[in-house]
């Protein structure tokens, strides 16, 4: 009986404590932690107990009183959603608040519990949070005991201004505006700074970094306004007139009134900065190489953009709370210099253009190359804007009075010299008047301006500073032309070594010291209020390391420090437009492409057109016969037929002249360029005509209007960097050559890109099935009907965002696999798509990613790994994909790698760059032919630099030797898209680098030269698919060999002839590559055209003209063709393009390129080619080049050190008529004050004078023995 009481006892207390003490138990499933925490602090007390758990914990729900779900990007799997359900009918009560899946909906609370519930959570804030609680306790678990009553949620307005204080909520500008004139330290006449919070804000979120960005940038001179608001914000911003917005973002900026909102900041001029808060740990962002990724890439950075914002720089991160919750800090130091940067900006709008200080950076290779930029004739360009600066007021002194004076300036003044030309810069240092900074300074700066984790990296590589490279004494020379106010800067090269000019796209190496020493003096020496990136594109936004939210630990972020960047960009090229944007911080201001113009009928093709329209009419078959054997030996004769891969020995069927047929019509509509653009000059009048007529010949209604754009662009591009120039605000636009995107015009424009959440579109899925068919279908007809196995594809940034991943579209459908898209059209997953209505083998595919891509577009890159993981599981005898992925882990194991390892690594099928790199790094090895004797050591080297992985997780940049090889194994055809009207398969150089490397790669792995095609976005109306060698000869023949197209760039200037020595560089480089698509008779049509000008149309004259340099190098190059044997010249061609050569070198002196100075077997090689006197000449010069006089800084050679910008504008005060020799004469002359240069001019005159009493005796001697012999 006691027994018995005792149990009843027991069960009493149980039951009491069950139902009237126990806490009450509350689940946050899916809640952000800086929310979660929020509520957790609200907690009334120990009855109410609060748990956050993620949804891989669903089964410890049961038990719980109330579970509170966060809806929005929840994403359950079928178990997850069957264990709600279930959890649900059983009883427990669920709320999901702001579900963005309505499937995924599991409210069960009814009436006046969900209104209560809601109304807590919807309106926030500590106060409703803790009555959220206390209902929880009261009336949902029916506990009254430790239960404190209630109260209503208090509505809290969603669009307000607010203040420090917790009470300083105010919906009325007017009510905020006197209330915070009341507080301490406010004082009238500030810039008023509109702060824009969103997500984390103040009310739903720890608030600590909203309150240190206040308070950062009322210490920097503002009169700040915070808003917390979503459907009011356009409204407030007009009520507060700022003279900048800044918001931390989360989404667009007025979301349902984005084109009003643009419109008001367009009239108003207000610049908008959009700082990164990083949804993650400090200590993880910084070790992350990502930074951003994914959906929060898109809020964060890819919406804002569309709103024109700029400068997404990380200033707060998150840190674990007292209860391991992570919530947001501030990172003071990030946070102080984005105040300064956004002061400086504003504070242009007030400075006088007299008084402004600008650095603008343009893009050179060594030694006497052309300055180049993508589309643009750069010295004209540059020339005219410092005109317009000038004419706008700026100081620009010195400027010379004619063009061709200031190209000379540029190259004698600020040119890039390689590391290998000692004599160019024994003669740059002497005449050039340097800016020179001591090791000393680069020392002070170190810790200062620049982390000194960055020096130690630097100094790691290239020795303490100021290094050995660009060195004299114990400084570093950094080359400027000082015009006034305004200095112009080469972009250093960025690398030196064995890849010195083609680094441009990033290394994970530090930048030389004179890199660092050039950005380092444009900040702290010329102390500039602005710098302008001139032209597509230079290298800051290429160094290493972090991709997208960057840390003061990575180089861009480093170099580029609080000033305001703008950067003059092509409209055609919006992908590495995104780079510079987002990794420093750059203003795009686009400008134009080239007027753009068809190929045209050439009159060497016209008896053959005539011919070909002649079969295709004739009704008589024996007529027919006869007109397609003259149709064939016409063909033949102009080697068309290689072109197409048509038989030379054999009839031609009528689809192999219905193929010809389609090649001529091909090349005679080819898209090309009439020129370059030169910024400010409107398109002639037939450049509008023939550009607009491309645009709209799907619209011809649309013609006017778009000549109209056309016409107006040039001075909006010039209206827009002056605007940006004083801090001002630029309109957004996509980007894209004008034929592929008509929506790109007017220039002058802020360019972004798309939402990578939503690739493929539902149209870009289409495009993308239908050229995968053709691939396919391409392949079938060539190889007797059968499916490849494998296929190689490349993705690009620019064709991603034109085509809205129809590239990614054609891998997915090549695997088989299919997107599934959410409510909002995101591609929320991938779905098989059956085998029987697929129709088709799976086909495994091998993915290399451009590092612009990689960047923009990480979730894509996984959303492919989860493909080919996808696909291998489909249970088919004939997956190729399957049978790829088992084949790679048997090689794996057999390379030694563990089991594990190796099932882990077989089915990786995203490649690219390691170290984060943006290239492949084998362009400077290509083009040093004398440093490799075998494509073999080429291909060895591109599978090393491509050969890391891009999965989720640690897979991430992992790299492991051989995996990349096993991916390749037995693939069958390489497939690289093209998007652009502006360039093509030999016309850029990171074709033959990317699409060429990867063929190289398939071809050492494989032993097979595997199938290439390219997957052509160009004509929107008509996607097609080309094979590698026939879209290489339809350019050259377009372009190189078209007299037309020849004849509008012999219009321009070093820019236009730079663009023919690049085209004949990757010539070369595809014949390294992949020489089969490289017919041995382009080489001869070559020397016949530019060598012996056979065409008449002056190319000699031009390139004397314009830039002699540029015929250097493309006889340089066709010269290494023939020495590595690509080219079978006569001996009588060989000659004389080595006498052409000679001349040139001999003439104008050594260019200063890597093929021209810094190849000795191709040296030796075009010596063997010369006579005696030739021979002399060519080598004096390459002597003086590459060796010249030493520097002796004992000879009283001393770089001025520009302690301040008294020295630039002294030099720049110089007549302008003066040389640069003897500008720099006179400084020095001016500066030998000291005792030590007393003495060091005392010995260099003593010096002269025994130098000159040697010579009379010389002089003496040679004619008193001359007249003893003279009668011989």
């Amino acid at each position: 009986m006691l027994g018995g009481l005792v149990v009843a006892v027991v069960l009493t207390l149980g039951a009491g404590w069950r139902f009237w003490l126990a806490p009450t138990r509350v689940a946050l499933v899916h809640y952000p932690d800086f929310q979660a925490a929020r509520i957790v602090q609200a907690r009334p007390g120990p009855f109410v107990r609060v748990d956050a758990l993620d949804t891989g914990k669903l089964a410890e729900l049961r038990g719980y009183d109330l579970v509170l779900m966060f809806g929005r990007g929840l994403a359950l799997d079928d178990a997850q959603r069957a264990q709600l359900r279930a959890l649900a009918g059983a009883g427990t009560r669920i709320y999901v608040e702001a579900p963005t899946n309505p499937q995924l909906d599991y409210t069960n609370l009814a009436g006046p519990d969900r209104e209560a519930v809601a109304g807590y959570l919807r309106n926030g804030g500590p106060y409703n949070y803790a009555q959220l609680l206390n209902y929880a306790r009261a009336r949902l678990d029916g506990k009254r005991l430790f239960a404190r009553a209630a109260q209503p949620p208090r509505a809290v307005p969603h669009d307000v201004f607010f203040g420090l204080d917790d009470e300083a909520v105010f919906t009325d500008f007017a009510a905020f505006q006197a209330w915070r004139q009341r507080q301490p330290g406010w004082q009238a006449g500030r810039p008023r700074l509109a702060l824009l919070t969103s997500v984390p804000g103040p009310f739903n979120a720890n608030r600590d970094q909203v309150d240190a960005a206040i308070r950062a940038f009322e210490a920097a001179g503002f009169d700040v306004v915070p808003i917390a608001a979503m459907q009011r914000r356009l409204e407030f911003l007009r009520q507060v007139e700022p003279a900048a917005v800044v918001y931390m973002p989360h989404g667009r900026l007025a979301p349902g009134q984005a084109d009003e909102a643009g419109q008001w900041l367009t009239r108003h001029d207000v610049p908008v900065f959009a700082p990164l808060t990083v949804f993650d740990e400090e200590s993880k962002w910084r070790a992350d190489p990502r930074g951003f990724e994914g959906g929060l890439l898109t809020m964060s950075v890819t919406l804002p953009e569309l709103d024109g914002a700029i400068a997404p720089m990380v200033i707060a991160a998150q840190e674990r709370d007292e209860h391991g919750f992570k919530v947001f800090r501030a990172l003071p130091r990030r946070l102080e210099r984005y105040a300064a940067r956004v002061r400086n900006t504003v504070a242009l709008r007030a400075m006088a253009n007299a008084d402004k200080k600008l650095a603008i950076y343009y893009y050179k290779g060594p030694g006497q190359s052309a300055l180049t930029a993508g589309d643009l004739e750069v010295v004209p360009s540059l020339y005219a804007l410092l005109r317009h600066l000038r004419a706008q007021g700026y100081r620009v002194d010195g400027l010379p009075d004619t063009e061709a004076g200031f190209a000379r300036l540029l190259q004698e003044r600020g040119p890039n010299i390689g590391p290998y030309a000692k004599g160019d810069f024994a003669d740059f240092a002497r005449h050039a008047d340097p800016a020179a900074v001591s090791a000393a300074q680069l020392r002070q700066w170190c810790g200062a301006s620049l982390a000194q984790v960055l020096c130690d990296q630097a100094a790691q590589r290239y020795g303490p500073a100021p290094g050995d490279y660009l060195r004299i004494g114990d400084q570093v020379a950094v080359a400027r032309v000082p015009l006034g106010n305004v200095v112009l800067l080469p972009q250093p090269l960025p690398g030196i070594g064995e890849d010195t000019f083609k680094l441009v796209h990033g290394t994970q190496l530090a930048p030389p010291w004179p890199y660092v020493a050039s950005y380092l003096w444009t900040r702290n020496v010329f102390k500039a209020d602005a710098i302008l990136h001139f032209g597509t594109h230079g290298s800051l936004e290429f160094t290493p390391r972090k991709q997208v939210g960057l840390s003061g630990m990575d180089w861009p972020d480093a170099l580029i420090g609080d000033m305001p960047h703008v950067y003059l960009y092509t409209m055609g090229n919006v992908g590495e437009a995104m780079i510079a944007k987002r990794r420093s911080y750059a203003t795009i201001v686009s400008h134009l492409t080239p007027p753009l113009r068809e190929g045209g009928a050439q009159s060497a093709y016209k008896r053959l057109g005539d011919l070909l329209q002649s079969w295709d009419a004739a009704a008589n078959p024996a007529l027919q016969a006869e007109y397609a054997r003259d149709v064939q030996s016409e063909a033949i004769a102009l080697g068309l037929h290689r072109d197409i891969g048509l038989p030379a020995d054999a009839p031609w069927t009528a689809a192999q002249l219905h193929q010809l047929d389609e090649h001529m019509e091909s090349l005679e509509h080819a898209r090309i360029t009439a020129g370059l653009y030169t910024l400010g000059t409107p398109y002639s009048d037939a450049g509008l005509d023939a550009t607009a007529r491309l645009m709209g010949r799907d619209r011809p209604q649309a013609i006017p209007s778009y000549r109209d754009l056309l016409a107006r662009s040039p001075a909006l591009e010039l209206a827009a960097l002056d605007n940006a120039l004083a801090g001002g605000y630029t309109p957004p636009s996509s980007g894209g050559d004008p034929l592929v995107n008509p929506d790109a015009l007017p220039t002058g424009r802020n360019l972004y890109s798309i939402d990578a959440e939503q690739t493929p579109s539902t149209q870009a899925w289409r495009v993308g099935r239908q050229l995968a068919d053709q691939l396919l279908a391409r392949h079938r007809a060539e190889h007797d009907g059968a499916w490849p196995k494998k296929v190689a594809v490349t993705l690009w940034a620019g064709d991603f965002i034109q085509t809205e991943g129809a590239t990614l579209a054609q891998i997915l459908y090549l695997l088989g696999v299919e997107p599934v898209r959410d409510p909002s059209g995101r591609v929320a997953g991938l779905r098989l798509i059956p085998r029987a209505a697929l129709g088709r083998p799976r086909i495994d595919v091998v993915v290399q990613t451009s590092g612009q891509l990689r960047d923009l577009a990480a979730s894509r890159l996984y959303l492919i790994e989860r493909a080919v993981t996808m696909a291998a599981g489909a249970q088919e005898d004939d997956n190729a994909v399957a049978q790829g992925v088992a084949a790679a882990e048997r090689q794996l194991k057999e390379r030694g790698l563990a089991p594990a390892d190796a099932r882990r690594y077989a089915s990786a099928r995203v490649f690219g760059g390691i170290d984060g790199n943006y290239g492949t790094g084998i362009m400077g090895m290509v083009e040093a032919g004398d440093r490799w004797q075998s494509d073999a050591e080429v291909a060895r080297t591109y599978l090393h630099n491509m050969g890391a992985t891009f999965g989720a997780g640690d897979m991430w940049g992992a790299f492991q030797p051989g995996v990349f090889e096993a991916a390749l194994a037995g693939t069958d055809m390489v497939v690289q898209p093209i998007g652009s009207n502006t360039w093509g398969p030999i016309s850029l150089d990171h074709v033959y680098e990317f699409m060429g490397g990867l063929d190289l790669a398939v071809r050492q792995v494989t032993g097979r030269d595997p199938a290439a095609y390219f997957s052509d976005y160009r004509d929107p109306a008509k996607p097609t698919v080309r094979e590698a060698g026939a879209a290489i000869a339809l350019e050259a023949r377009a372009t190189l060999l078209n007299p037309a197209y020849v004849e509008s760039m012999a219009r321009g200037g070093a820019s236009s002839a730079e663009t023919f020595a690049e085209t004949f560089r990757n010539v070369y480089g595809w014949n390294v590559m992949k020489p089969s698509v490289i017919q041995p008779q382009l080489w001869d049509a070559l020397y016949a055209a530019y060598v012996r000008d056979a065409g008449g149309l002056g190319v000699h004259a031009f390139f004397e003209r314009a830039n002699p340099y540029a015929l250097q190098e493309m006889t340089a190059v066709m010269l290494e063709t023939a020495r590595k044997g690509y080219w079978k010249p006569d001996a009588q061609a060989l000659r004389d393009t080595a006498r052409l050569h000679a001349d040139l070198v001999a003439r104008h002196g050594a260019s200063g390129t890597g093929f021209v100075n810094d190849n000795a077997a191709l040296r030796a090689f075009i010596a063997g080619q010369l006579d005696a006197n030739a021979r002399a000449g060519y080598e004096d010069a390459l002597q003086r080049a590459n060796e010249g006089g030493a520097i002796d800084t004992d000879k009283g050679l001393v770089l001025r050190k520009q302690d301040d910008v008294g020295g630039a504008s002294q030099a720049a005060a110089q007549p302008a008529g003066a040389t640069p020799a003897q500008a720099a004469q006179a400084t020095r002359t001016e500066s030998t004050t000291s005792p030590t240069n007393e003495r060091h001019a005392a010995s260099v005159g003593l010096l002269l004078g025994l130098l000159l009493a040697l010579a009379l005796a010389i002089v003496w001697l040679r004619r008193r023995h001359g007249g003893a012999g003279g009668g011989r």
